[in-house]
């Protein structure tokens, strides 16, 4: 128990990978849909509603819906609450502390056939 915490603690992480893996999958579907449309969305409900990729919008603790704010035509704000802090990593989603934490994005094309 004292290498891998609590069960506490490993409940917080996987809520916390979990959450990682959602905000990538905004991401990258923002990308698709700046491609596709030449701008972001104006919300993450209308992302969802595009139907360009099945993807989770709701934090999976709290189901509340992630902060989203469009900043420009490309830029973005994306907000989520982690439980604990992150291990150092260069991944943008992978470095977070605890608490809320907002990633400054901004959406890039992406080829499409």
């Amino acid at each position: 128990m004292f290498l891998t915490g609590s069960p506490f603690q490993q409940r917080e992480k996987r809520f916390d990978e979990r959450r990682v893996e959602n905000l990538r999958e905004i991401a990258l579907s923002i990308d698709y849909f700046f491609s596709r449309y030449g701008s972001i969305p104006e919300s993450l409900e209308q992302l969802e509603k595009s139907g360009n990729i099945a993807i989770d919008i709701t934090d999976p603790e709290t189901d509340k819906i992630y902060d989203y704010e469009k900043i420009s035509k490309a830029t973005y704000r994306l907000c989520a609450v982690f439980s604990q802090h992150s291990e150092k990593n260069v991944d943008k989603f992978l470095s977070h502390g605890a608490g809320k934490v907002c990633f400054v994005l901004n959406a890039k094309k992406i080829e499409t056939r």
